[in-house]
Parts: structure tokens; sequence; C-alpha cells
């Protein structure tokens, strides 16, 4: 099985900066520098992973990988 994919994995697969994600997805970048770099210190609220979500252009058959990536399951929402 393959490894779930990190924030910054998904981030350059767009291809985005930190900078553009954080204009696009209305997150700042210091939350996304924390995110990547493991600092956030609690699962990511279900509406900025929505953000970062549409910001990055999830696929529908994305999403279950990318709740995964951001530590939410399936009841967080």
């Amino acid at each position: 099985m393959e490894q779930a994919k990190t924030l910054a994995q998904w981030r350059k697969a767009a291809p985005m900066s930190q900078s553009e994600l954080a204009e696009a997805s209305g997150v700042s970048s210091e939350l996304i520098r924390r995110i990547e770099d493991g600092r956030r210190g609690k699962a990511t609220r279900p509406a900025t992973m929505r953000a970062l979500a549409d910001a990055l252009g999830i696929r529908p058959d994305q999403v279950t990988e990318f709740r995964r990536t951001m530590g939410l399951d399936e009841e967080s929402e």
C-alpha cells in the first residue's frame, strides 16, 4: 500500500509554493508551514482541510487520502 502523501507532496504536485497555496486557500502561510513541518499539534480543522483541498484541486476520489494526510478520520466532520 502506498504511504499517504504529506501536505508538502500534495502542494508540490499541484505545483504551488506555500505562498500560492496560502493565497488560493485563505489559510495563512504560517499554518501551512506548521502543518508541513508537523508542528500543528492537533488534527487540522475540517474547514481548513476543505479550503486546502479546494485550492490544491483535490479530486473526489482523492479526498479520503487527503483527509488522512490532514489528520482527519471519517468521524471528524
